[in-house]
């Protein structure tokens, strides 16, 4: 038998536990966002690469990723658990001028609806 363990978290506690998923429910929040809300920790690198010239911080760049999804998000809740949106956010991520950022809502640890903002190419 293969006991080899997979590396990937079972739950979203553990992925927020083991820093695969930043809590930012705080955030989403401040837009009236109601629903636990994480990033993935490639999407959080990706919006702190600021370019030297910007005044961002990012606090900022994450506020904005929430705010320019927080109408589609919204639907996407009001569609319930299993949808995913991707959408673009104009912002410098190193050579490009725009963010793509996929949220996925989905049935959390305890049933209850949560979104993770992440790459597009990022699975959960």
């Amino acid at each position: 038998m293969n006991n080899k363990r997979n590396n990937r978290t079972n739950t979203r506690k553990e992925a927020i536990e083991t820093g695969v998923l930043i809590d930012v429910s705080t955030y989403a929040r401040e837009v009236d966002l109601m629903v636990p809300t994480a990033i993935s920790k490639n999407l959080w690198d990706d919006i702190n690469k600021i370019p030297a010239h910007s005044d961002h911080t990012a606090d900022r760049r994450l506020r904005k990723i929430i705010f320019e999804a927080d109408y589609d998000t919204w639907k996407a809740v009001n569609y319930g658990s299993g949808s995913t949106m991707i959408y673009g956010v104009p912002m410098e991520i190193g050579e490009s001028c725009c963010c793509l950022v996929k949220f996925v809502v989905r049935s959390g640890d305890d049933g209850e609806r949560v979104i993770t903002l992440m790459r597009p190419d990022e699975e959960l």
